[in-house]
């Protein structure tokens, strides 16, 4: 091709230099990745498969705990309340008690004794805020009620004092609220340990302060014995 003087001419061919790489230098094919993958040593491929299992599980699981833990959140706040209605009986009862302590002992001055013993029940139910000890001056108190419950069955005269009668008749309907409230508490924290024992969510019951609460089952009076008069096994028959 002739060139026009003063006029350059511009070739559109592409250059070719050395040491220049191709464009699509660099890029992977498809299968590259997975090949490089293949070629890691067996443990470095088992490690990263169990770390993916491992953060799957711990997802799945989180997500899990936030379902549950509205539920739990119900259940502790209904246990709480329940627990706030057995302390108000028991507070009424105790407002009851000198009227019941002061009919006993105005009856037979012999069962001083068990009135004061049910004094002091009642006055450390009235001191102590612990659960625990709560529970044990409720326990105590109920242990002194059915000495009386026992007295007033046995002595129909103690039965009809008037002013016995009447304290009487409103401790034992307290008494009986006590017992329901102390069993709808026990129900609620037995559910709320159950949800709580549920796994994997315990995994992270903990972590966002959900912890087991203490029930208190009532301790029931061991119920007497009858006497056997029949003769031991074994024993020499006599002559």
């Amino acid at each position: 091709m002739p060139k026009t003087p003063g006029i350059k001419t511009r070739s559109f061919l592409p250059s070719r230099r050395v040491g220049l790489a191709p464009p699509n230098a660099g890029v992977r094919g498809p299968g590259e990745g997975l090949v490089a993958r293949l070629s890691r040593p067996p443990g470095l491929r088992i490690v990263e498969l169990v770390l993916n299992f491992l953060l799957a599980f711990l997802v799945i699981t989180f997500i899990s705990f936030l379902s549950l833990r509205p539920q739990l959140q119900e259940v502790r706040s209904q246990a709480a309340s329940e627990w706030q209605d057995f302390l108000t009986v028991v507070k009424e009862r105790n407002e009851t008690l000198p009227g019941l302590i002061e009919a006993v002992r105005g009856f037979e001055p012999g069962h001083a004794r068990l009135a004061q013993r049910l004094l002091e029940a009642r006055g450390i139910s009235m001191r102590v805020f612990e659960p625990d000890k709560v529970i044990a001056a409720v326990d105590a108190t109920d242990r002194c009620l059915a000495e009386v419950d026992k007295l007033q069955e046995t002595n129909a005269q103690f039965r009809d004092y008037p002013p016995f009668a009447k304290q009487w008749s409103r401790a034992q309907g307290l008494t009986l609220r006590i017992k329901v409230k102390r069993e709808l508490y026990n129900k609620s924290v037995e559910v709320y340990n159950r949800l709580l024992r549920a796994f994997p969510q315990s995994l992270f019951t903990t972590l966002f302060g959900f912890v087991p609460l203490q029930s208190y089952p009532a301790i029931e009076p061991p119920a007497p014995q009858p006497k056997d008069s029949r003769k031991a096994p074994g024993s020499p028959p006599k002559a």
